[in-house]
């Protein structure tokens, strides 16, 4: 069951039924959505928490939605866009399985949307309780950071306004447990070791999956692409995807590796898929494009 029953165990601590010491560290350390799935009319805690986790799915995909639709793509490319993410392994493999990665990929995913809107204190109150969620939510800043340094806006006290929306509430939580110790992601051998086995590669490659094919071959004709589309599209979508190839290195190096640490990348290889579809294969095979 992976990290779920420490989840579960959560969501019992938050109904008064387990003592803390039941929730070891880094778990506790993200408190929102056990502290949510306790709240909802399930008996069953590993219920509660699949369908949080199923809400933030569907969320997931109205905001992709949207998102695609702000990067230029029509109603029909933006709902290819949404079946790439619906038909994918980790969206079957890890979705429903009492973790918390559909409520992390839904604050990336709302989180990548208030950044091409420019809401600036949305974002922050998301990173805020994304600090809550799960610490991967802060691959939202260098996106952000990409984002602005394109647009040459003024990004320094906007960059230290959303870090300090991430850090704040992450020493909160750090703070309220103290008491229990302190944990650190530092690599391991052990870990390594641990993460060299045929399982954690099969997964990571199973959720590169199609979007992350399709962008290879956006990279494969980047002379192409970048005449075509605005930069202040594209960059932040090949910053998000770097950075979630980091998260899922960093992930090999301190801790358990699996395919959802990658997971967060098919936000940002989306697009990219879209825009090979659209320009590459559409144009050369003669087909029409979707209107």
């Amino acid at each position: 069951m992976g990290d779920s029953p420490y989840y579960i165990n959560y969501v019992e601590y938050f109904r008064g039924k387990l003592d803390i010491k039941e929730v070891p560290l880094p778990f506790c350390y993200r408190p929102a959505l056990p502290f949510i799935a306790s709240y909802l009319p399930f008996k069953n805690p590993m219920t509660a928490i699949n369908i949080l986790n199923l809400i933030c799915l569907f969320l997931t995909l109205l905001f992709l939605f949207r998102l695609l639709e702000i990067l230029g793509f029509n109603f029909w490319y933006a709902l290819l866009g949404c079946y790439l993410f619906t038909i994918s392994f980790p969206t079957f493999y890890y979705s429903t399985v009492g973790g918390l990665d559909p409520g992390l990929m839904f604050l990336l995913t709302l989180g990548t949307y208030l950044i091409y809107r420019e809401s600036w204190s949305y974002l922050a109150l998301t990173l805020a309780v994304g600090s809550l969620v799960k610490e991967s939510v802060v691959l939202l800043i260098p996106v952000c950071l990409s984002f602005l340094w394109v647009k040459q806006k003024r990004w320094k006290l906007k960059i230290l306004f959303l870090l300090l929306a991430y850090l704040l509430p992450s020493f909160l939580i750090h703070s309220i447990f103290r008491s229990e110790g302190s944990y650190l992601w530092f690599p391991k051998i052990e870990y390594i070791l641990g993460n060299i086995r045929i399982r954690a590669l099969l997964g990571l490659l199973l959720s590169f999956g199609l979007p992350g094919v399709l962008s290879l071959l956006f990279f494969y004709s980047f002379r192409k692409f970048k005449k075509l589309i605005p930069k202040e599209f594209y960059l932040p979508m090949i910053v998000g995807i770097l950075f979630s190839f980091l998260l899922a290195l960093f992930s090999f190096l301190t801790a358990y590796l699996s395919g959802r640490f990658l997971w967060p990348m098919s936000i940002y290889s989306i697009p990219l898929s879209l825009w090979v579809i659209r320009f590459l294969f559409l144009e050369k095979i003669k087909l029409p494009q979707f209107s």
